[in-house]
């Protein structure tokens, strides 16, 4: 029983997998359930065995993505001594991502599928997995005395606030650019949050 648990796991891993590369290279909505079918070798009928519907299969892989993003991030983060420069790294780790091929697509289903609330409330709570890193850094910060100790939900808003508002830049700036855009905006932040000596 344990084994079909896992090769059922296994096969829902792979689609995902594939699905993945084919949203890249061609989109959202340009790619069909077909597509992904003829690229697996498996029948619509078990594809939607594991997912049903290519939106449900999309958000799967979102979540797969946050998570493996998330993982790296904590392996990163260990290298960081205080919650400035944890700050500054997970800036530049942000803006690292904007070279993800994923990237792409999942702006393409954020325009066409972010209508209909159970979308955005999984895309809601993949993002509230990340926001809770932010608020660390915050908490981690205030405890350690090198921010001012004021109402952490605020700070982790104005925080993933600026942080996503800065991504418009994308359209109009190289990743080094960013990377300084970013650095500058953080530097400003800190000012108005760090403890004074």
């Amino acid at each position: 029983m344990a084994s079909r648990r896992y090769d059922a796991q296994k096969t829902k891993q792979e689609l995902a997998m594939i699905a993945k590369e084919l949203f890249i290279k061609k989109g959202y909505l340009a790619t069909s359930i077909g597509d992904i079918c003829c690229a697996s070798g498996v029948s619509k009928g078990s594809l939607y065995y594991h997912f049903q519907s290519k939106e449900i299969l999309f958000l799967y892989i979102v979540e797969e993505n946050a998570q493996d993003w998330i993982s790296k991030w904590q392996k990163k983060s260990n290298q960081y001594t205080n919650a400035i420069d944890k700050m500054y790294g997970f800036t530049e780790f942000y803006v690292e991502d904007f070279r993800n091929p994923f990237l792409q697509a999942s702006e393409e289903f954020s325009v066409n599928e972010l209508g209909k609330k159970e979308v955005i409330e999984q895309v809601l709570g993949v993002k509230k997995k990340t926001f809770q890193i932010f608020e660390q850094i915050i908490q981690q910060g205030i405890h350690e005395g090198e921010f001012v100790s004021v109402d952490v939900s605020l700070l982790t808003r104005t925080y993933r606030a600026l942080l996503e508002g800065l991504s418009l830049s994308f359209y109009e700036m190289s990743i080094e650019e960013m990377k300084d855009l970013y650095r500058n905006a953080i530097t400003l932040f800190l000012e108005g949050i760090a403890k004074k000596k």
